[in-house]
């Protein structure tokens, strides 16, 4: 099982990974932007809170999220965060098991000795199944 800490900081990770394909993805077809961005507002900054009302008209491909995890506020983080959860529970019903252990070393990434082709147990994460 992986400990708490480790699971919130993989959580975190695997959610800036979702919000940045979601954004990439919303730009690419529906040609998304953040307020600040909008192309009918160069002269004036609209404001929109979060949860997408604007204070002001905007241009209907603005949206609030278009912009930096970091810069997200924590109730959208969570959304995101929640993929990471939701992963690690199909593997589990899937009856895989993530083990974490030390950073891969010179080594082993190269399967030398000690190493097999499933994937050093001692210095790299590995998937494996349970059965």
């Amino acid at each position: 099982m992986i400990e708490p800490e480790k699971m919130k900081e993989i959580s975190e990770k695997m959610g800036e990974a979702v919000h940045n394909a979601w954004m990439e993805k919303r730009k690419k077809e529906k040609g998304w932007h953040s307020p600040e961005e909008c192309p009918s507002n160069r002269d004036s900054i609209v404001e929109v809170s979060i949860d997408h009302k604007p204070s002001s008209p905007r241009c209907p491909q603005c949206h609030p999220c278009m912009r930096p995890y970091k810069d997200l506020p924590e109730s959208e983080k969570e959304l995101d965060r929640q993929y990471a959860e939701l992963f690690f529970k199909i593997l589990e019903e899937m009856s895989y098991k993530v083990s974490l252990t030390d950073p891969i070393c010179d080594k082993c990434c190269h399967y030398s000795e000690g190493c097999d082709q499933s994937g050093c147990e001692k210095h790299s994460m590995f998937y494996s199944n349970k059965e």
